[in-house]
């Protein structure tokens, strides 16, 4: 499961490092959140490997870029 959350950490940075193109980064926020929940609608994450995903993925918040 450590897979998961390596996977949501480096696609935080990723997002991080695209910020200067919105569309790009909303569009990469977007693509995270949407694999994290199908992860736990699959049932391939849960518990509090899910958690720390979810955790993860929400620092895409604190990511200044322009959101519409």
């Amino acid at each position: 499961m450590k897979y998961f959350v390596e996977f949501v950490k480096r696609n935080v940075l990723y997002i991080e490092s695209i910020k200067d193109d919105a569309e790009a980064a909303q569009n990469s926020e977007c693509g995270l959140h949407t694999e994290i929940l199908r992860w736990i609608a699959d049932g391939s994450l849960s518990g509090e490997d899910a958690v720390s995903c979810a955790k993860e993925a929400l620092k895409t918040h604190d990511i200044i870029f322009e959101r519409w």
